[in-house]
């Protein structure tokens, strides 16, 4: 097996690969520069979408549109114009924060976490999980780092952020 790039595009923090079918296409993230990035798999065809805010994760939608977890919160994305459709913001009291990693659970609702610009103290790194479901735009907020949701889904939390325990 021989590996090569498909694309020589220089991320500042890239991300968060995934596979779409539909298109066969790899699409990733470039955090820091809010872009969502693409290429077929000759690595012939890139196409840039410009989110103009930070991007912390995205999912496909079966409309083909894009669900983003943006710095002003999430948005749907038509990836043939770019145009965002703004779902809210569930964290508009804490400015200093940011929506980041998110995926799709088995029920279609797309999962993403929080977390603050700087990190200040790490009791208050992590704030909490949003839910969407794309169909019916319902919130579900949860406020815990490890959760188990309906039957036999579990949300992990991954984190770099150094935990220190005691007095």
């Amino acid at each position: 097996m021989k590996i090569q790039p498909i694309d020589q595009k220089l991320c500042i923090l890239g991300e968060g690969p995934v596979w779409n079918p539909l298109d066969n296409r790899i699409y990733w993230i470039d955090i820091v520069k809010g872009q969502i990035h693409s290429n077929d798999v000759t690595g012939n065809n890139p196409h840039t979408l410009a989110t103009e805010d930070m991007i912390g994760s995205f999912a496909f939608c079966e409309d083909g549109r894009i669900i983003a977890a943006l710095q002003k919160g999430l948005v749907f994305i038509d990836p043939q114009t770019g145009q965002q459709e703004m779902i809210g913001d569930p964290e508009s009291h804490l400015p200093m924060n940011r929506v980041n990693d998110g995926k799709c659970d088995p029920a279609g609702r797309f999962w993403a976490g929080t977390l603050p610009f700087r990190r200040i103290i790490p009791e208050e790194a992590f704030i909490g999980w949003i839910g969407i479901s794309a169909s019916t735009s319902n919130w579900e907020m949860l406020r815990s780092p490890m959760v188990s949701v309906g039957a036999m889904i579990i949300i992990f939390f991954i984190s770099s952020i150094p935990i220190v325990t005691g007095k």
